[in-house]
């Protein structure tokens, strides 16, 4: 109970102050009523309290996300990507769910570069797709891919032969 009127009080006084620190691997998007203002990069800046609104975003060079296994048509394909941010502000203003919408644009250009699955030529169309957000793909690794048989696709198969 305690430790939330004291971050209610922490952030109402934060709000009255006339500057703002960014860190190192930080970056911050200044909003002016709302709208954005400016991109702040690491240093101490100033804004007009509560006017401005300043988030404060952490922005580590590379990220990885492990990509959940996917089942393309009657293949499964899991793997490893690599990716950056090269634009913040594109990156935190237009986009909710990240890791979500690389991993889903990977999957998509994995299954347009089928049936050779060349990393090179995936994380290229990654990156075509992607820099409209402000994302850079590193690396794509594919740990598993292979042909699957589902109970389904077996079944109708026998239903086939059969007639």
């Amino acid at each position: 109970m305690f430790d939330k009127l004291i971050d209610i009080i922490v952030n109402q006084l934060t709000n009255l102050l006339p500057f703002y620190v960014v860190e190192e691997w930080y970056v911050a998007i200044h909003l002016r009523f709302g709208k954005f203002y400016k991109e702040s990069r690491k240093g101490i800046h100033f804004k007009i309290p509560f006017v401005d609104n300043v988030d404060t975003k952490t922005l580590i060079t590379y990220k990885t996300r492990e990509m959940k296994p996917q089942s393309i048509d009657d293949m499964i394909v899991r793997g490893v990507v690599r990716y950056r941010v090269v634009d913040p502000t594109k990156y935190f203003l237009t986009l909710a769910g990240w890791d979500e919408i690389v991993e889903d644009t990977i999957y998509q250009c994995i299954f347009e570069c089928r049936p050779e699955f060349n990393t090179e030529d995936i994380k290229q169309r990654s990156n075509e797709i992607l820099n409209k957000w402000g994302i850079e793909i590193d690396n794509v690794t594919l740990s598993d891919y292979g042909k699957i048989r589902t109970y389904r696709l077996m079944s109708d198969n026998n239903l086939l032969n059969k007639d």
